[in-house]
């Protein structure tokens, strides 16, 4: 009986588990809150950057860096298990001059990262907290948490892409398919391979090959899958080409450029192996018999098509940029993005033929529809903001042009230049003037830097609180507009939660005031423990603050490392680009959510410097109405 109990709590919280991997990546790609960049391995990282870079003289930098390395020697324990003499050592001696030794220092534990001694510390914490008999409490929350986030940035580490990590939970935990061709595949990372059951002439034994597939699969248990997580850590990159067509070059020659090879394909072939349909393939232009552009083949160390693609891209992209300026060309040249192959020790190994972004009837499809009937409200709504485009008025300029930035962001192709144009869109909106900065800092002879990473934090902290209640209450009602699965909650409950509606316009409130009712017919642990942490959140100003303040540290946290970035890439440092996408995405979501603000509380009587500081006021009265109140909605501030 009591195995039996164990069990049932060991799928309860493998369950919860695979539901928190999910949703931290999820929430992350949605509003960029939900996972945490900063773990021990990314500041290493940073710390030796900051040092090879600019020899540790930005002392707020080094605060930042001496904070955040206490933090993890408090708070980790696969640091303190692993790492502590390191970090003692790395803790005493920050504040000093010797940056030789702090670099010696971080070096070595730069390696052990690197070679998977916090991950696998990371993962035991994690497997320990699935398989031993404690409680479903908040410490086990917390720390299951931790360690699950900084096992998913061990992995981005790797250069997986979040997309592709979101499915690791569920991959191993996947079991046996048999497809109607009598052949067989797991999702799992599994190690039986499909070459031992080939005969010469190619053909697979796959009655034999699914056998030993289900043989691996079946011997596995809860804490086997866990650790089967290594096996994309472990995984090992080899070398293969990406093949892609180059608009705007053409000739039949190869010409090879280090990594790169520009070709024809009645020149040269990378596919030499396989069946006579995959040696095709290579051909990308087959519907053009004549007047064909050149193929490039790209090398690249890969790991997953999705993950390298990006890199081959970019090298490519370089690529071209030479010949630009060293030819003067006038003819746009182009990758072509939408089909390409992947050849790995000559053979065809993966391909995507899309439909090209171009496709006039997809460029119809994805445009905006102006639909008075459904977006009358909006659009009555953006025609009081017209004015902006018109006024030849300061802070209507300056709004303008931080629109423009924000749209050539957008527009741009490369991560390290769309990072460079939304900063450049926060910082034109912003002035040195000592008014602004005593009324909001308190200092009139506070940076301009300061003052933006206040502004931003003070405009998203309002977001947040709207999010964080919208986000449960949007995925239980897509549930309940599912016709074809019955609901969780009667249906009078949720009509009050507003669950329901007929075109009614909707209320947070509403549904948070239901959330004690909804949980009493909610089973999922992780959804369950979500409501929980909402009640707590809106009915608790103790906790709303201690959360709003955790999540304000967060924030500042994440613009000085976009700062940070932002510096390497205008003074054309090198550094290694993984997190550089992460950190886009972020600066976007802060960019774009101050810049609509700033479109909302436009007046043309106020100047830039009174809307900023009526965006930061707004935070403040909120976090003031909290020490008072139990629960305030910002839909309650004037």
């Amino acid at each position: 009986m009591k195995e039996i109990e164990h069990q049932n709590l060991i799928d309860t919280k493998v369950q919860y588990w695979k539901d928190l991997w999910n949703d931290s990546i999820s929430n992350f790609l949605k509003r960029s809150f939900g996972l945490e960049l900063l773990t021990p391995h990314v500041l290493i990282d940073n710390i030796i950057l900051e040092i090879e870079e600019d020899s540790f003289q930005n002392k707020k930098n080094k605060k930042f860096f001496y904070r955040t390395i206490n933090q993890f020697l408090k708070n980790d324990q696969v640091i303190n298990e692993k790492f502590k003499t390191d970090f003692a050592l790395l803790r005493r001696d920050f504040n000093s001059e010797r940056n030789g030794y702090i670099l010696s220092i971080c070096q070595s534990l730069q390696t052990n990262f690197r070679n998977g001694k916090y991950f696998d510390g990371a993962l035991k914490k994690i497997s320990e907290l699935l398989i031993l008999d404690s409680p479903i409490d908040t410490e086990f929350l917390q720390e299951l948490n931790y360690y699950t986030q900084s096992v998913i940035v061990e992995l981005l580490l790797k250069s997986y892409t979040l997309e592709e990590i979101k499915s690791f939970s569920k991959y191993i935990f996947s079991d046996v398919e048999k497809l109607d061709d009598g052949r067989f595949y797991s999702h799992f990372p599994h190690k039986t391979d499909v070459k031992e059951y080939t005969d010469p002439s190619g053909e697979i034994d796959w009655k034999l090959y699914g056998n030993a597939l289900k043989k691996e699969i079946q011997s596995l248990d809860t804490e086997m899958r866990i650790n089967s997580l290594g096996n994309y850590f472990y995984e090992v990159k080899q070398d293969a080409y990406f093949i892609f067509v180059i608009e705007g070059l053409r000739g039949s020659q190869v010409v090879k450029f280090g990594d790169i090879t520009f070709y024809s394909p009645d020149k040269k072939r990378f596919v030499k192996e396989g069946k006579d349909y995959q040696v095709e393939l290579e051909d990308l232009q087959k519907d053009r018999p004549e007047e064909k552009y050149m193929q490039a083949a790209v090398k690249v160390n890969y790991l997953t098509y999705q993950s390298s693609l990006s890199i081959a891209i970019n090298k490519l992209e370089n690529n071209i940029d030479l010949i630009y300026s060293f030819f003067g060309l006038k003819t746009k040249i182009k990758v072509l993005e939408h089909k390409y192959l992947v050849v790995k020790d000559s053979k065809y190994l993966a391909s995507s033929f899309k439909t090209p972004k171009e496709n006039q009837q997809l460029k119809f499809h994805d445009s905006l529809d102006i639909d008075f009937k459904n977006n009358r409200k909006i659009f009555t709504n953006l025609r009081k903001h017209t004015e902006i485009i018109s006024l030849n008025q300061r802070a209507a300029k300056k709004i303008r042009n931080a629109m423009h930035w924000v749209r050539k962001g957008d527009t741009a192709k490369n991560d390290d230049d769309k990072l460079v144009f939304y900063w450049v869109a926060l910082e034109n909106l912003f002035s040195d003037s000592p008014g602004i900065k005593k009324d909001i800092l308190g200092d009139s002879n506070a940076s301009k830097f300061d003052l933006i990473k206040a502004v931003l934090s003070a405009n998203h902290l309002i977001y947040y609180v709207y999010e964080y209640g919208w986000d449960l209450f949007h995925y239980y009602r897509t549930f309940e507009d599912r016709f074809f699965i019955k609901s969780k909650f009667p249906e009078r409950l949720s009509r009050k939660a507003n669950l329901i509606t007929k075109g009614s316009k909707v209320y947070l409130k509403k549904f948070i005031k239901c959330l004690p009712e909804l949980k009493k017919h909610e089973d999922n642990p992780y959804l369950k423990s979500k409501i929980e942490s909402l009640i707590s959140f809106y009915n608790e100003s103790e906790e709303t603050i201690k959360t709003l303040e955790k999540q304000k540290t967060s924030i500042e946290d994440d613009i000085v490392m976009i700062y940070r970035f932002r510096n390497l890439i205008v003074h054309s440092a090198t550094f290694d680009q993984t997190m550089l996408p992460y950190y886009t995405w972020k600066i976007k979501l802060y960019t774009k959510s101050l810049v609509r603000q700033l479109i909302r509380d436009f007046e043309k009587e106020l100047d830039i410097e009174d809307i900023i500081t009526k965006i930061y006021l707004k935070k403040e009265k909120y976090f003031e109405r909290l020490k008072n109140d139990k629960i305030v909605f910002p839909e309650d501030l004037k």
